[in-house]
């Protein structure tokens, strides 16, 4: 599937970065942000009002478990995952090179790496800035090995006892 964006009057598809038609020369149309469904009036953990417009809770420091990410891709306009990965174009003008792919959005997290909450766990927040570099494929295969090997050793364990 062609990645980029569909010119309005010939129709031709170009590259993400690309700011007018590489085909007519007609200028790539203005970016529209993805609209977010109407905001719930009160967090659902601790009844706090929430800002109508980001969906933040004051209270809780954070955004509710269960909203939407409302943040997009300063590339391609594709809403962003909690982890700031972007899956339409993976945070590159170039997706189809895997070398150039990051993680165009903040890292948000409910819990830290050792499985304590941040805050009272019920509320995303920022623990990651934006523009993070994703790992090659050989370092994220290894990785993931290592983690395998790892979690292996804990159930053998768990099951010895």
């Amino acid at each position: 599937m062609a990645r980029g964006w569909k010119c309005a009057t010939c129709l031709a598809i170009n590259a993400v970065a690309a700011v007018t038609c590489e085909h007519c020369g007609t200028a790539k149309p203005a970016r529209r942000s993805v609209e977010l469904p109407a905001a719930p009036g009160r967090c659902s953990y601790d009844g706090a009002q929430l800002d109508p417009a980001t969906w933040f809770c004051l209270q809780g420091n954070g955004y509710p478990l269960g909203c939407l990410c409302p943040f997009v891709c300063p590339l391609c306009r594709q809403r962003l995952e909690w982890s700031g990965a972007c899956f339409g174009c993976h945070g590159s003008a170039t997706p189809a090179d895997r070398q150039t792919w990051t993680f165009p959005g903040a890292r948000y997290e409910t819990h830290d790496d050792h499985g304590q909450p941040l805050g009272d766990g019920q509320h995303w927040r920022k623990v990651l800035e934006a523009n993070r570099a994703a790992l090659p494929p050989d370092d994220n295969r290894r990785r993931t090995r290592t983690l395998i090997a790892s979690l292996s050793n804990q159930l053998v364990t768990r099951i010895e006892l």
